[in-house]
């Protein structure tokens, strides 16, 4: 089933946001762990991390260099950050988010790797940007994946995944009929795919197919999918239960209207950092 949606209205199902009660903890509401930042892309872990802070979550952990670390540490006290060396930063996180501006260092490659392999079938796992160079057709043979992974490619990121996974087939059925495309490459390697774009697609393996139309042209700029990446880790992270392309759905949504608030007229003259003043939602 496919359903093409401006608003929430017309979605497969009502998008909402998880209900926060009194009785809240952070950790009950969530603890999201980040793999982001390198000494090129610094700022790439600031925005995802702020994003899912300004997206409801209990915790923000984030495993990036020490540079990083020690940058983010000042700007946000409230991200609480680790070298990510071992998987005991895991234990308390309900969702990871992984890839904005990480390099080929190899140490976040090995915790990407060890991320992927927490998520499994069960944990909600954003993956996105520079991960996404990382996986090839031996991956996703070697790891036991589910709905509950999330990849979130653009147009150009989406080719190299069909081609690093063995599926260079679907790169022409992307080219005349995207969302088949993407609907196929998510049943063949089962997880949730979805391509960012002016028309954004996510397709489930056993889910329905949601295309997401907005007028926001300023999204189209440097930094804005790390802010979406944050928004859905943090969502997930909060709704850990809640089906991803669900989920994926409502981050798509709130991302969206971040820009409409910042840019009423869809003019494009905004920066990603200027989205997270306008994430936190209104409803």
């Amino acid at each position: 089933m496919r359903a093409t949606t401006p608003d929430a209205a017309d979605t497969p199902a009502p998008l909402s946001r998880p209900r926060v009660s009194a009785r809240d903890h952070k950790y009950s509401r969530g603890v999201l762990h980040v793999i982001a930042g390198s000494v090129q892309f610094p700022g790439a872990a600031q925005l995802t991390a702020t994003a899912a802070v300004t997206s409801g979550v209990g915790m923000v952990t984030l495993q990036a260099p020490e540079e990083v670390r020690e940058r983010l540490s000042i700007m946000m006290p409230e991200v609480v950050t680790t070298s990510g060396k071992s998987t005991a930063v895991l234990e308390r996180a309900t969702a990871a988010a992984i890839g904005p501006g990480i390099s080929r260092d190899v140490f976040q490659i090995a915790a990407m790797g060890r991320a992927v392999e927490w998520a499994g079938t069960e944990h909600p796992c954003v993956i996105d940007a520079s991960a996404l160079a990382n996986l090839d057709d031996e991956y996703f043979a070697d790891e036991d994946l589910g709905p509950n992974v999330l990849l979130t490619p653009h147009y150009g990121e989406l080719r190299r995944v069909m081609t690093n996974t063995g599926h260079e087939d679907l790169r022409e059925v992307l080219d005349r009929d995207p969302a088949t495309a993407v609907e196929q490459l998510a049943a063949r390697l089962n997880v949730t795919v979805l391509l960012k774009g002016p028309s954004t697609i996510i397709a489930a393996p056993q889910g329905p197919t949601v295309v997401h139309r907005v007028h926001a042209p300023g999204l189209a700029t440097a930094g804005s999918g790390d802010v979406l990446t944050g928004i859905i880790g943090a969502l997930a992270a909060v709704d850990p239960q809640a089906p991803m392309w669900r989920t994926a759905a409502l981050g798509v949504r709130l991302h969206a209207e971040a820009a409409k608030r910042l840019d009423p007229y869809a003019c494009g003259a905004f920066g990603a950092g200027e989205l997270l003043s306008t994430v936190a939602p209104t409803r």
